[in-house]
């Protein structure tokens, strides 16, 4: 019984050391799935995501150790950020600390010019003995936060990697776990096979754009969205979208009104990069539909010279000479009893 004892000691030990794995002899030839995943894979400058590390096996673990490198221009690591998850602790077992930047972490494809590094370990050896990781599904085993710099420059990159001609990968394993463990049942592992998964964080640059079949024109030069069509409550969510990491604020014009007049904001952290007013062809008082009542605002600008200005004269001029006049009322007139339409996108009428 000691000498059995001495011997379970001695490999115990030289598992922690050499991170072993321990499988079925069935299970030889199958592939390790390493998964890097992220919370997000679009971010701003400043932000923080958070990384997991997955993995999926047959194989009877007992340690597992995954160096895992991130562009050091895109990304630092979030001090003390590093570790492992809950589902591998009640596991059982003991997760060695990361370290942070090992010289052997680095390979000739991911040098330490390019990279930073973190590297975890699990060993299934602890104070109340031995277990083994055989989770064929996969299980978020690490995790770690990363700060996107905040002088990365937009629409860049960065990776997160597990290097696969690491030489920290483990090198030997246990072909049999049935009955006593011995020595003899130890052997390289060139048959196990490895697969990674990586991720890709972009940065791209925040923008409007059309919802795909949408005729919608975004002016960025004037500051104009063209192309709703009258009637549209509620939001925008049918025409325009923001590129992520950018967001949407959209003010109607009336209540919850998309017509001529409505402000539409695109916000990134809290800051408004871009502006725009949404013109709605022949929807003169921005009640988002076009009515009689647009005609009437018309025949003031007409008959009694009233002023139209800014987004309302845009509305009101639908023959394209760039002057709202009488032209524009018999326009809105035809309209009105079905003799032409309105193309929102260009802002003018045609008759049939």
């Amino acid at each position: 019984m000691k000498k059995s004892r001495r011997l379970l000691s001695l490999l115990l030990t030289a598992v922690m050391l050499l991170g072993m794995f321990a499988i079925t002899s069935s299970a030889e030839g199958e592939n390790a799935n390493v998964t890097i995943k992220t919370d997000t894979d679009t971010v701003a400058a400043g932000d923080v995501i958070t990384v997991t590390v997955n993995v999926s096996t047959n194989y009877y673990a007992t340690s597992m150790r995954w160096p895992v490198l991130f562009s050091n221009t895109f990304f630092e690591l979030v001090e003390d950020s590093a570790g492992a998850t809950d589902e591998l602790v009640s596991l059982g077992g003991s997760v060695v600390s990361p370290a942070i930047n090992p010289d052997k972490a680095f390979t000739s494809t991911y040098t330490s010019e390019e990279y930073d590094a973190v590297v975890f370990q699990w060993q299934g050896v602890s104070a109340n003995g031995w277990t083994t990781y055989n989770v064929p599904d996969g299980m978020d085993c690490f995790t770690f936060q990363l700060k996107v710099k905040e002088d990365v420059e937009k629409d860049t990159s960065g990776v997160i990697v597990v290097p696969s001609d690491s030489t920290l990968f483990y090198r030997q394993m246990i072909t049999d776990i049935e009955g006593e463990i011995t020595f003899d049942k130890i052997v390289q592992c060139e048959d196990l096979q490895f697969s990674f998964t990586n991720a890709t964080v972009s940065c791209p640059t925040p923008e409007i754009l059309a919802v795909e079949g949408k005729d919608v024109i975004i002016d960025k030069e004037n500051g104009i969205i063209r192309g709703i069509d009258p009637g549209v409550v509620d939001n925008l969510d049918e025409y325009i979208y923001a590129k992520a990491p950018g967001e949407l604020v959209v003010k109607a014009s009336q209540d919850n009104r998309m017509g001529t007049g409505t402000v539409v904001e695109l916000v990134l952290r809290g800051e408004v990069l871009e502006t725009y007013t949404v013109v709605v062809a022949g929807d003169v008082n921005g009640d988002c539909l076009v009515d009689a009542t647009d005609y009437v605002w018309l025949d003031l600008a007409e008959t009694y010279d009233v002023s139209l200005e800014g987004v309302s004269a845009l509305a009101a001029e639908l023959t394209g000479d760039g002057v709202v006049d009488v032209s524009d009322k018999i326009a809105l007139d035809s309209y009105l009893i079905f003799a032409g339409e309105i193309n929102q996108a260009a802002g003018t009428y045609s008759a049939f």
